[in-house]
């Protein structure tokens, strides 16, 4: 079973950080914060 992963945080060493623990399991997918499934960017 895979699980989808949105990663989002206003900093982008967090971000970095959290791709980087989440490449260790196959079974998470990380989804690109401009892929298409995204509709708009969230507002601050």
């Amino acid at each position: 079973m895979t699980v989808k992963a949105l990663i989002i945080d206003d900093e982008r060493p967090a971000r970095a950080e959290l791709k980087k623990l989440l490449q260790d399991f196959p079974e998470i997918e990380i989804i690109p914060a401009k892929h298409k499934t995204v509709k708009r960017p969230l507002k601050k």
